[in-house]
């Protein structure tokens, strides 16, 4: 999650910093506004789980770490 949320950032500066030189045809803050519509869904979605989807995830992968360290040994 924190990678699309640094990935918003670094891209839409980039764009911003596009925006403003090409002579600030304010097309920057469309994007801007959108794709932070976008973020903002899905880290409230990460942080306002209620299913437990995320702990049910975590619990498989460690579930699944175990079957393979105990089929190593």
């Amino acid at each position: 999650m924190m990678w699309h949320v640094a990935t918003f950032v670094i891209i839409n500066a980039f764009l911003w910093f596009i925006d403003l030189r090409s002579g600030g045809a304010d097309w920057a803050y469309w994007v801007t506004i959108g794709w932070g519509l976008g973020v903002a869904f899905h880290v409230s979605s990460y942080y306002i789980d209620t299913s437990g989807r995320e702990g049910r995830k975590y619990q498989q992968f460690l579930a699944e770490e175990q079957a393979k360290e105990s089929d190593q040994a």
